[in-house]
């Protein structure tokens, strides 16, 4: 029966949003997004739960059940390096040293680990797909393209980070220009989480890198050049501290999460609203579990989200200057949960509701 109705979807389309298609089958919301030769994806949700499935040449086959969630997760990160674990997370790109590849921010911490913030759907279709984190003056676009050998759960972006004593860059507008193969996208918010609902091989993105125009800048700079540039505190991934707030000024070591956590907090202090970005640091055109790394994010009012690293330079660090330390299955963990497609559901079906 369940087949006999998504056969009919044709004829019960009601509204495009974001290029997806939107059905109502029986009272019940599906959406439809479309992978090219008239195949879809489809997706439809009610109160035991939702059903993802791929309609292919009038045929169908269900992908998912995904029971209803007790309450949304938020995405978490490690506060210390996983040990002896190992990750298939690899890409190639042609950006410079100066940008890395965001996945996602976080911003407080739970259990010994990095977590927020909270998701919402901000978007579902197709690249070109735009992201405005910053703006400024004397603006110049790159583009940047990355493969990657095993097809990632989330898409990462390339954005500049400020490794120096002082800010000098911005990134402005990130555009996901397309991916291949050609595949719908759902993008997450508020932190623009960008997640392939098929498997890809590779992106490819223009990026806008201004110069800065506020002259709010010291206070980061002023964190940046005690932390990163003082020569008062060390790379470590073995802490004597389970909260580094309090940690970091006391002991004056830690790990890249440590001290983005730790200036994020010292920043929100003084009026900023920051955040811990987490994603990977870019090594001779290559990312892999070895380059996984966090980094501050503040927002300054004119210029937008400024990417910036505080983790002091470190020998001995295995990923070098950046301090980043290795990424095991938890990475894997990082990728959209599943009841993020519920949400996603959720958020059309609400759309369908008010357009009725």
């Amino acid at each position: 029966m369940l087949l006999a109705l998504l056969l009919a979807l044709s004829s019960l389309m009601i509204n495009q949003a974001n290029g997806s298609t939107i059905f109502v089958v029986g009272g019940r919301a599906w959406v439809g997004e479309p992978l090219g030769n008239g195949s879809y994806v489809l997706m439809s949700v009610n109160s035991s739960g939702a059903i993802i499935g791929l309609l292919t040449n009038g045929s169908l086959r269900i992908i998912y059940f995904i029971p209803s969630p007790s309450a949304q997760q938020d995405l978490t990160a490690p506060l210390s390096p996983p040990v002896n674990e190992s990750s298939v997370v690899y890409a190639f790109t042609n950006a410079s040293s100066d940008f890395y590849l965001r996945l996602f921010t976080v911003n407080r911490v739970s259990n010994g680990e990095l977590t927020g913030p909270s998701r919402n759907v901000t978007y579902l279709g197709y690249p070109p797909y735009s992201i405005n984190l910053g703006s400024g003056v004397n603006c110049f676009t790159t583009y940047i393209y990355a493969s990657f050998p095993s097809p990632p759960q989330v898409i990462p972006l390339p954005v500049y980070v400020n490794a120096g004593p002082f800010i000098t860059k911005v990134t402005g507008r990130i555009t996901l220009v397309r991916t291949t193969p050609s595949v719908p996208i759902e993008v997450l918010g508020p932190d623009y989480v960008v997640v392939p609902l098929a498997p890809i091989r590779s992106a490819t993105y223009s990026v806008q890198v201004c110069s800065p125009v506020n002259a709010s800048l010291g206070p980061i700079n002023d964190l940046i050049q005690g932390i990163r540039f003082s020569g008062k505190y060390s790379y470590s991934t073995s802490v004597p501290y389970g909260d580094p707030i309090t940690g970091v000024p006391a002991y004056r070591t830690g790990w890249c999460s440590d001290y983005a956590m730790y200036a994020a907090h010292v920043l929100e202090g003084e009026g900023f609203n920051a955040e811990v970005a987490v994603g990977y640091t870019i090594q001779n055109g290559q990312a892999s579990e070895l380059d996984y790394h966090a980094w501050l994010e503040a927002f300054v009012d004119g210029d937008g989200w400024i990417d910036a690293e505080v983790t002091p330079p470190s020998l001995t660090a295995s990923g070098g200057a950046g301090g980043m330390g290795g990424v095991g299955s938890v990475l894997m963990g990082l990728a959209i949960s599943i009841p993020s497609l519920l949400a996603l559901i959720v958020a059309f079906m609400d759309r369908v509701g008010r357009q009725r």
